[in-house]
């Protein structure tokens, strides 16, 4: 057998775009995501733990209380998903916005929507963590191997 079919490295680097779907509809959106395997998303968890374990020293010298932690803001932010964005533009090619504002390729435009649009924000976050999305085979699950 042939490892490389499950190599998902290459892709999770470039990215792929998905059709949006948030609250079972598909949306005429679509988001370049990058996959778990990234360097990009790789180097933003790295950030992560690291800040995880200054909380962890802040806890232990009686700094901050328990109660002042959220853990799992700090595992599904905004900021996770601008990590995970490559791109953002509708179906038709037609400009995307959001009420008066533009959407462009930019973080900050994507730190607004994923702020708006908390369901968009949880779709790239687990498309991009499920790493059969990223397989270089093409392949959408390891049944078709």
């Amino acid at each position: 057998m042939d490892l490389s079919i499950l190599s998902t490295k290459e892709k999770a680097e470039s990215g792929v775009w998905f059709p949006v779907k948030i609250h079972g509809k598909t949306i005429p959106v679509e988001v370049l995501i990058y996959g778990e395997d990234s360097d990009k998303v790789q180097k933003y968890n790295a950030t992560k733990i690291k800040k995880l374990g200054s909380l962890k020293a802040s806890l232990t010298n009686g700094e901050i209380d328990l109660e002042d932690i959220d853990i799992e803001s700090l595992d599904t932010s905004i900021e996770d998903a601008v990590a995970r964005t490559g791109g953002m533009k509708t179906v038709d090619g037609s400009p995307l916005t959001l009420g008066d504002k533009n959407i462009d390729d930019s973080d900050e435009s994507y730190r607004y929507v994923y702020s708006m649009i908390g369901e968009i924000k949880k779709f790239v976050i687990d498309k991009s963590r499920e790493r059969v999305n990223f397989l270089l085979g093409g392949k959408k699950s390891l049944r078709d191997l």
